[in-house]
């Protein structure tokens, strides 16, 4: 190791701030050097990892140290370097903070980024912020796609029919309602399998959309009852073996998710449809099936990750009753 002897403590301690070596770092000189790094530092690179080092210890101070860095930074690739360490520290601030960002952002570069960080959150805060964003009509496609995806994460509370009648409205290349299609299968909800299965096969319906549509149909399948999930595999072995090669191809890749090894054969033959170069992923997509885990597997492991959230949302409770660590 290297030593170095100084005649007070640094003010700041930074290594490799123009990152002009390969190498990993994970390096903490402390809450308080990393404070002045984020704000002082020289390198954007400095700032992003002062931000990212603060966010593994959410203390009010480093998360509030990063919202307000994050209101001064002008450069659009560091505000989202900053909201992703904002999601990272994932506190009741963190949330507050980034609940404001999602209603006030308006940079294009920026505001799709952060409602994809949010997505994992699953607060009523953010839930809030990104509806009244979509009520604004403000935000461009692919954040509107985004801004979707992270209200389909209230589950059985979100609002289904927002969801079926943006996901049956034509957008540009189909980008918003995508998202709008990805919200339905994120509810978990029977009633949403049927306005997939709709749009799967709806000839006036762009190629886009349709896939998607066959990718959720896959995602919500580990959640059905089993009468509807063989209805769900049924269609989409249709598609696999009738669809246009983009949407069966979809299909095919949702078949895996949801497990159906009975479903094998069909998702071997789409292999004589498609290029040598698709082939391959083709066949790819039948190895996971005879290799993938139970989809009962799958539902446990998405319900564990719900739960996760709402001890999060315990923990900080807990911590309130405490004094603060600042």
């Amino acid at each position: 190791y290297y030593r170095f002897d100084m005649a007070e403590e640094p003010k700041l301690v930074s290594v490799d701030p123009e990152g002009k070596t390969l190498h990993k770092q994970d390096f903490s000189p402390g809450d308080g050097k990393l404070r002045k790094q984020l704000r002082e530092g020289v390198t954007i690179l400095e700032r992003i990892r002062a931000a990212h080092e603060l966010a593994k210890k959410p203390k009010r101070a480093n998360v509030a140290a990063i919202a307000e860095a994050y209101d001064e930074q002008q450069f659009w690739g560091v505000r989202q370097q900053f909201a992703s360490a904002l999601a990272k520290a994932g506190s009741s601030e963190a949330i507050a903070a980034l609940a404001k960002i999602v209603a006030d952002e308006e940079d294009p570069m920026v505001i799709g980024h952060v409602l994809g960080q949010v997505l994992q959150l699953r607060d009523d805060a953010i839930w809030t912020a990104t509806q009244q964003r979509l009520d604004r009509g403000d935000l461009p496609p692919w954040s509107v796609n985004a801004a979707w995806r992270v209200l389909g994460a209230k589950r059985e509370d979100g609002d289904l029919s927002a969801f079926v009648e943006a996901a049956r409205t034509a957008s540009i290349h189909d980008i918003a309602r995508r998202g709008a299609i990805g919200a339905l299968a994120a509810t978990r909800r029977a009633e949403a399998a049927q306005p997939l299965l709709d749009l799967v096969e709806e000839p006036q319906v762009e190629y886009r959309a349709r896939a998607a549509a066959a990718s959720a149909l896959g995602e919500l399948g580990g959640f059905l009852e089993d009468r509807d999930k063989e209805k769900v595999r049924e269609k989409l072995e249709d598609v696999v073996r009738t669809g246009e090669l983009p949407v069966a191809q979809a299909a095919a890749a949702a078949l895996s998710l949801m497990g159906a090894r009975e479903s094998i054969g069909r998702v071997e033959q789409l292999a004589a449809r498609v290029s040598h170069q698709e082939e391959v992923g083709v066949r790819r997509i039948a190895e996971r099936i005879y290799a993938g885990k139970d989809d009962k597997v799958a539902a446990l492991e998405a319900q564990l990750g719900d739960l996760r959230g709402e001890y999060r949302k315990l923990v900080e409770r807990l911590e309130k009753l405490e004094p603060n660590d600042v």
